[in-house]
């Protein structure tokens, strides 16, 4: 029998526990790389490419889940307008305070930006057979997730070469195409991170049509739940607070 689809004051306590536990995992990665990189600790442990594993499957999870629970609100505008405007404080708030590791294009522009194309787009995507959507949309972000270095590869081996006069401003960095000295504190383009978030949306459609809601409606667990009901206003403020708990530390030892 197939379930239809969820009641909007169901709450999925899996989905908060997942981006609790995301969330809770992003918070220890800003600690160990303030502590090397803000304030020179040496922590042999925490070098590439452990680092970029960590950071990229916390992100991946992320934007999986963003693109899972985008069918699931009803104020969708609103919700993909907060999370840009939040992306953009976090720009402002690192080039005034910590302008060395500014932000641009950090990971909540992106998914605000993803928020708002899929308001149009929800339900062109909505024709698509959902596992063709799925594995298509896997499919593109392995393609183009060395987009930014200049080329497309699948699974290490490069396929082509992009042309140059794609690289030139802070415009083509937004989607996908860094200029040359290009720097950010976190940086998570349109592409090809908008493809994972496709991603979470088919998922979504696998679920709804095979009836598997019941699956996600878990169980609350007090702390991750919460982290995960609050993960955009935590997300914001973890690392303020972070460089500011270990600054009054380092300032007293």
């Amino acid at each position: 029998m197939t379930e239809t689809k969820p009641i909007q004051k169901t709450r999925y306590h899996l989905l908060d526990t997942l981006r609790g536990i995301a969330l809770l995992f992003m918070m220890l990665f800003h600690i160990f790389f303030d502590l090397v990189y803000l304030f020179g600790v040496r922590l042999p442990f925490f070098v590439s490419p452990f680092t970029d594993v960590w950071q990229i499957t916390n992100c991946a999870l992320f934007i999986i889940l963003s693109g899972f629970c985008v069918s699931l609100g009803k104020k969708r505008l609103r919700r993909a307008v907060t999370v840009f405007l939040a992306g953009a404080a976090v720009t402002l708030v690192t080039f005034l305070f910590m302008r060395e590791n500014t932000v641009f294009f950090g990971i909540l522009t992106m998914l605000g930006s993803a928020m708002l194309l899929m308001i149009p787009l929800h339900k062109i995507f909505a024709r698509i057979p959902m596992l063709l959507g799925f594995f298509v949309s896997l499919f593109l972000f392995i393609l183009t997730y060395t987009m930014q270095d200049g080329y497309l590869s699948l699974f290490g081996y490069r396929l082509l070469a992009l042309p140059d006069f794609l690289y030139v401003n802070y415009l083509t960095a937004y989607l996908g195409f860094p200029p040359p000295l290009f720097a950010s504190g976190d940086y998570f383009p349109l592409f090809p991170w908008i493809f994972l978030f496709f991603v979470g949306f088919f998922l979504y459609r696998v679920v709804e049509k095979h009836g598997l809601f019941h699956y996600l409606r878990g169980k609350d667990i007090p702390v991750l739940n919460f982290c995960g009901r609050h993960s955009l206003w935590l997300y914001i403020a973890h690392q303020p607070i972070i460089f500011g708990v270990l600054t009054l530390i380092f300032h007293f030892l």
